[in-house]
């Protein structure tokens, strides 16, 4: 199995809520206060993308949740020009 690095960017399963965290087989989402494994039966459990910096997970972090959000240049609608 390949080691995943450092500075992961998750999803928690429980609430959606993104973060970056350093746990090697868990965390625990800052939103809900829910303990997520990354890994159950063998198969992934939650959505991650690993960084070797924790910089580059943050501003990963940053745009995804844009994405999700709907937003691609920080504005919420037109009225908010």
């Amino acid at each position: 199995m390949k080691k995943i690095p450092p500075y992961k960017a998750v999803l928690c399963p429980f609430c959606g809520g993104i973060q970056v965290t350093k746990g090697e087989k868990h965390f625990r989402c800052r939103l809900c206060g829910k303990t997520s494994s990354f890994r159950h039966e063998n198969k992934w459990n939650v959505k991650l993308k690993g960084f070797q910096e924790e910089k580059q997970a943050r501003e990963y972090c940053k745009e995804w949740k844009r994405r999700r959000a709907g937003k691609t240049d920080g504005f919420k609608s037109g009225k908010d020009m």
